[in-house]
């Protein structure tokens, strides 16, 4: 049974009429839908809850350079305990840059054996270090824990507070890359520009 204690949205005495419109008071409140998103959100909810009682510390699989991994672990949630599964040693070398779409490919197949282990080893979460996204969603069918993008997660977050928003590549080369990325997240109306 989904709980309904997520989020609280502030909502006008009313809104306008008209076809498809709707009149509400107070506040609403978003509810578990069925399905696989169901799963997820309600993991992710029970996991935030536990950790405010204090019951378990979450871990989450940083996919990432030493470096980010420290700077996140100082900024985390009490609780939080971020790790890069450095002692791993899989059948797929990480490519030191993503500047083309060949290196992209070889990140993605190594993200994919890096998150299957992540979940064998029981980590809460994964969060993948590069802003392309390679590989997130196939490693998301290949595990039953959340997979996050930063990319994903920038663009949602930038759309929610601006309505139109640039993106700053490190490479001319990456480009391209980072216009497919919008369009494939449906973000395009909302790019003012996308420059190195």
């Amino acid at each position: 049974r989904c709980r309904q204690s997520a989020i609280r949205l502030p909502v006008p005495r009313s809104l306008p009429d008209g076809p498809g419109s709707m009149r509400l008071r107070g506040s609403a409140s978003a509810r578990c839908r069925r399905g696989p998103s169901r799963s997820l959100s309600f993991r992710v909810t029970n996991m935030a809850s536990n950790l405010e009682k204090g019951q378990k510390k979450m871990r989450i699989c940083f996919l990432g350079t030493p470096e980010r991994m420290s700077y996140l672990q100082t900024h985390a949630r009490i609780g939080v305990h971020l790790d890069n599964m450095a002692d791993f040693v899989g059948t797929v070398a990480r490519p030191s840059s993503v500047e083309s779409r060949g290196e992209e490919l070889e990140l993605a197949v190594w993200v994919i054996e890096q998150s299957v282990e992540a979940e064998r080893r029981g980590f809460d979460a994964i969060i993948t270090g590069c802003f392309s996204d390679p590989g997130v969603e196939a490693a998301r069918e290949h595990v039953g824990i959340p997979v996050i993008g930063p990319g994903e997660t920038a663009l949602f977050t930038a759309r929610m507070i601006s309505h139109y928003f640039s993106i700053l590549t490190p490479l001319p080369e990456t480009i391209p890359l980072a216009r497919e990325q919008v369009h494939r997240l449906g973000m395009h109306p909302f790019v003012a520009s996308i420059r190195s």
